[in-house]
């Protein structure tokens, strides 16, 4: 049974941790702490750092006990360029603490970076260790820890065969939602990579699944949209502010997906949004899950609304819409444009 004082010290860290130098200011001696570890009292984490083994563990152990080791270990080095990172964590581990992670995927065992000129020990079992260059590495701050970019997570992720494309998608568009991912920026991120999951993520982002940012939005793609001929294009800043979800530019209209809870507690942010797009000369269609229910009615009313607005742009009774703003795109816009970079409207 381990001391009273032991149990206080992982009581008294966030992440149940204890460590051996917080020990051995406690009166207890090196030969104590293998004791207990070989009793199964203690289990060692990484070097210096352990765990009670019989409390639950909780969320982020193995970053928090790498964290704590890596650390202290830069508190050690002399060397002279002290706020160099000394590791990016990657992988499931960055997912995780990014709160990204879709239900379903496992976080795996932490990926750690290390800078290709300098020696770190680590617990095989707990830490897969890739030796890198750190200053071509780009590095986000999340919660006191240096993590690879997401993209590079992502495509950590995307190695493993048990994800899916589905879950894939999803954690891409958490990552979108959350601001934490360029798309643009990704896609010619993982063009670089010659890894199996940069690979993967590319051929998805040939499939166009990655020009939208949901599973509803796919969904409204694949059984309405494609029933109707000339696709749409989709993601398009039409305002500083604004990106809409879908848009027939040739025809200045709009057509986005609200999902219920998403937009629950929007209804005045949407109603200014619907608004400044009438501004700029656009039409908003918003479609909900349950017109999904009927695509081929809701295909035809989308087609004749297009149909007519062309009609009453082309004949001059509705200005055409303000051209979309110059953004970095997956994909060229469909959109028919003049010599002159204008709008044009096809003939019926």
């Amino acid at each position: 049974m381990l001391p009273e004082p032991i149990l206080d010290l992982a009581a008294r860290s966030s992440a149940g941790l204890v460590d051996n130098r917080a020990i051995l200011r406690a009166g207890f001696s090196s030969w104590a702490i293998t004791e207990w570890v070989r009793e199964g009292e203690l289990e060692r984490l990484l070097p210096g750092q352990y765990r009670v083994a019989a409390d639950p563990v909780p969320p982020h152990q193995r970053l928090h006990a790498t964290q704590a080791y890596l650390a202290r270990r830069q508190r050690n080095c002399h060397s002279a360029d002290r706020s160099r990172p000394q590791a990016l964590f990657t992988a499931g581990s960055a997912l995780a603490v990014l709160d990204a992670l879709p239900e379903g995927v496992a976080a795996g065992t932490p990926t750690v970076l290390v800078d290709h000129t300098r020696r770190v020990r680590l617990g095989p079992d707990l830490l897969a260790v890739v030796r890198a260059d750190l200053q071509q590495e780009g590095a986000v701050r999340v919660q006191r820890l240096h993590l690879a970019t997401p993209a590079r997570a992502v495509a950590d992720i995307a190695e493993d065969d048990e994800v899916t494309d589905l879950q894939l998608r999803t954690t891409v568009d958490a990552l979108r939602h959350r601001r934490r991912l360029d798309i643009v920026d990704a896609v010619a991120r993982w063009r670089g990579m010659a890894t199996p999951g940069a690979v993967r993520l590319r051929r998805l982002a040939r499939s166009g699944t990655l020009e939208q940012e949901s599973e509803a939005e796919r969904d409204l793609l694949r059984d309405v949209l494609r029933l109707i001929p000339g696709l749409p294009d989709a993601q398009v800043w039409l305002h500083p502010r604004y990106r809409v979800d879908f848009v027939y530019l040739g025809a200045g209209l709009v057509i986005e997906y609200h999902g219920v809870a998403a937009h629950r507690d929007r209804v005045d942010a949407d109603a200014v949004r619907v608004y400044e797009l009438h501004l700029l000369g656009y039409v908003v269609l918003v479609v909900t899950r349950s017109m999904l229910r009927d695509p081929e009615g809701l295909a035809a009313h989308i087609m004749e609304l297009r149909r007519r607005r062309e009609a009453d742009i082309r004949e001059g009774r509705v200005a055409p819409p303000s051209p979309p703003l110059a953004r970095p795109r997956l994909s060229p816009l469909r959109s028919w444009r003049t010599t002159d970079g204008g709008l044009h409207v096809p003939a019926a």
